[in-house]
């Protein structure tokens, strides 16, 4: 993975001014900013979608923290998308599973206003 798309809202013009073009890390990062309003996870990777292209592409949400080893995803996942799910409830096991799904349906939010 060489290409980034960061989706950013909040503090959206400091992305660029700490992460630059991404050359450092050997990537090359691009950015799509939501506008005032945040869109959310699927939201925001519809407003991106000109900036992801056809090929698959992996979401990563950054107000997460999670040891996966990204390493082990399929190349190829069977469905439309593959799904990491983490456990985020207390006094349990954490751990990551995940499995491929099929889309269903996604309908975008209705702007504010």
């Amino acid at each position: 993975m060489r290409e980034v798309v960061v989706n950013t809202s909040w503090l959206a013009p400091r992305f660029p001014e700490l992460l630059g073009d991404g050359a450092r890390w050997g990537l090359r990062l691009h950015y799509s900013h939501e506008g005032p309003a945040p869109l959310e996870t699927g939201g925001g990777m519809l407003h991106a979608l000109p900036l992801l292209g056809d090929a698959p592409f992996v979401a990563i949400n950054g107000d997460i923290w999670t040891d996966y080893d990204f390493a082990r995803l399929p190349r190829e996942p069977r469905g439309d998308a593959h799904l990491i799910l983490r456990s985020t409830t207390r006094n349990t096991t954490r751990r990551a599973t995940s499995a491929s799904a099929r889309t269903a349906r996604w309908t975008p939010p209705a702007p504010p206003g």
